[in-house]
C-alpha cells in the first residue's frame, strides 16, 4: 500500500489522523508545508502533491521528467528544492499563506 499517513504523537502513544495515496503515483518523499501546519508536499512520479490533511484535499504541479527524490525547504531564503532522477534540481518560492 503506497500512502503518506498522518499521526499525533502523545505522550500516551501514537494516533492515526488521516491519510493519502497520490492518485496513480508512488510516493517516494514527504515533508511537512513550510507555512502550514495540516498541509504535506509529497514527492511523486514527475509531480509533486500539495496534501492538505485537515481538508483531504489535493493539488499538484508536475515538477520533473522522473522520480521526485528529495524536497528540502529553506526558512531563511523561502526557497524549496525538489531533486530528481531525472538529474535536476529545481527551486521553488514558496508564497505566503
Amino acid at each position: 500500500e503506497d500512502i503518506v499517513r498522518v499521526w499525533k504523537i502523545t505522550s500516551s502513544g501514537a494516533e492515526y489522523i488521516q491519510g493519502f495515496s497520490p492518485p496513480g503515483d508512488k510516493t517516494y518523499y514527504a515533508i511537512p508545508h513550510p507555512r502550514s501546519p495540516t498541509r504535506i508536499l509529497i514527492g511523486a512520479y514527475q509531480k509533486m502533491y500539495d496534501w492538505d490533511y485537515y481538508s483531504n484535499k489535493s493539488r499538484s504541479t508536475h515538477c520533473h521528467d522522473g522520480i521526485i527524490s528529495c524536497l528540502s525547504y529553506s526558512a531563511k531564503s523561502d526557497l524549496l528544492a525538489t531533486t530528481s532522477h531525472d538529474k535536476h534540481v529545481n527551486l521553488w518560492r514558496i508564497p505566503p499563506t
